[in-house]
């Protein structure tokens, strides 16, 4: 049980121009876990209609959360009424799964209560994620801990707790959305450089521990390059039936498999 009602809330975040996306999120997590417990909030600022709102609107798992347009005001709409210490599935719009290990995520999902409280991520696959070898097991899945640089992975789809994403995306910290886009990017403002966050605002944004597993529960793709849609994602959105959005198309396929520790 959540905050938000039955079920895990799973916030989708996106935006007006690109609900094609959102849509493609929703069909493949009903497709690859056709018995998920997700709730997904999904934020609309009302400046786009089409028939990926039509569709999202109708489903009874998804609540479309009215917001003003950008990051900082979608993420404060849909992180409305959840305290710090509750679950959430974060699942932005800029991956899609692929493949998911259905009953190992599902014994995990139902164990996440009874985490410990400085567990604060649970990921669900290894991207560069440096590991210690503390061995932590949830839900009979075997994790190690991330003990630094846990913005590296960030973005894919993961178990986080509500306070995770309160402290990134509305602590004045990062400042307004463009720097909330620099954290995105890892990058210097103004330098195009890349770099790890400061020692001190990685110890604030993430003072907890994240848990990554051994052998993956799930893989991603990426429907999007540079705003621009990739031959992956548009043959996905396409599949699907999705509303497609009305970006260039780059010749690119992107996908998150496995980095072996």
């Amino acid at each position: 049980m959540n905050e938000a009602g039955e079920g895990l809330v799973a916030l989708l975040l996106t935006m007006d121009a690109q609900l094609g996306l959102a849509e493609l999120v929703h069909k493949q997590y009903a497709r690859l876990w056709p018995d998920n417990p997700l709730r997904f909030r999904i934020p609309w600022n009302g400046s786009e209609e089409g028939p990926a709102l039509t569709y999202l609107a109708d489903q009874p798992d998804c609540e479309m959360v009215r917001c003003p347009r950008g990051i900082r005001a979608s993420m404060g709409a849909l992180l409305e009424g959840l305290t710090d210490s509750s679950w959430v599935f974060w699942c932005i719009d800029d991956r899609f799964p692929t493949w998911l290990d259905r009953r190992r995520l599902a014994d995990v999902q139902i164990e996440l209560s009874a985490a410990a409280p400085s567990w604060e991520e649970v990921k669900l696959l290894r991207w560069r994620e440096p590991l210690a070898h503390q061995a932590r097991i949830l839900g009979g899945s075997s994790f190690l801990e991330q003990p630094r640089y846990r913005h590296w992975g960030f973005w894919h789809h993961h178990f986080v707790r509500a306070g995770v994403l309160r402290r990134v995306f509305l602590d004045p910290a990062l400042g307004d959305d463009a720097g909330i886009q620099d954290f995105v990017f890892n990058r210097l403002r103004g330098t195009g450089r890349f770099r790890r966050l400061p020692r001190r605002l990685e110890a604030r944004l993430f003072p907890g521990v994240a848990l990554v597993p051994t052998a993956p529960l799930a893989r991603l793709a990426e429907p999007l390059v540079g705003g621009r849609l990739t031959r992956n994602g548009l043959a996905a959105l396409r599949g699907a039936g999705c509303e497609v959005p009305a970006y260039e198309v780059v010749e690119v396929g992107r996908e998150y498999v496995w980095d072996k520790p």
